[in-house]
């Protein structure tokens, strides 16, 4: 059950909010009203049992998403090759999500902007995004972890290289890991 998996999540302290089969939030301002509150959590998940969990990024849960995606042509592992050979081999918590891509997670206490399209596949979640999680579920399909470590520290090399790149596509309104 999702409520279980929403629970589990949350008990790390980690902030979540629900959100629909589109990946669009069940709540108004979930900026402000994602919450690790197990009371509030059961609150959410009985009302909208079937809601996949999504994390804030960015300030809000410390947590930083590469989000790599492979769809329309585009493959973001090529991209990110490029960024190992820049940065070296990304150690951290990986995410495999249900579109065959992957979400490395990282941890920073720095502002990270929230970029779309930094690479050929591969946005940015930071600051005024969010993520789907782990647990959830999209046309059959689970986000799964596959690389279970905690997240590793994003160095400031790359947070400067990701905050100071200029050739980004505009970033959405709502600013979620598709």
């Amino acid at each position: 059950m999702m409520i279980d998996a929403a629970l589990s999540l949350s008990s790390t302290g980690i902030p979540i909010f629900p959100v629909k089969a589109d990946k669009k939030p069940h709540i108004k301002s979930w900026q402000n009203k994602a919450s690790a509150d197990q009371a509030k959590v059961k609150k959410w998940w009985r009302r909208w049992p079937e809601a996949n969990l999504a994390i804030p990024t960015g300030h809000q849960s410390g947590l930083v998403a590469v989000d790599v995606d492979v769809k329309n042509g585009v493959n973001g592992f090529e991209s990110l090759s490029s960024i190992e050979a820049r940065f070296g081999k990304q150690g951290t918590r990986r995410i495999e999500t249900p579109s065959g891509g992957i979400h490395l997670i990282y941890s920073t206490n720095q502002k990270v902007k929230n970029k779309v399209g930094i690479l050929d596949g591969i946005d940015i979640r930071g600051d005024g995004g969010y993520i789907v999680a782990q647990g959830s579920v999209i046309n059959g399909l689970a986000y799964k972890v596959i690389h279970d470590v905690p997240p590793e520290e994003m160095t400031m090399e790359m947070v400067i290289w990701i905050n100071d790149t200029q050739n980004t596509k505009l970033t959405s309104n709502i600013g979620v890991a598709k």
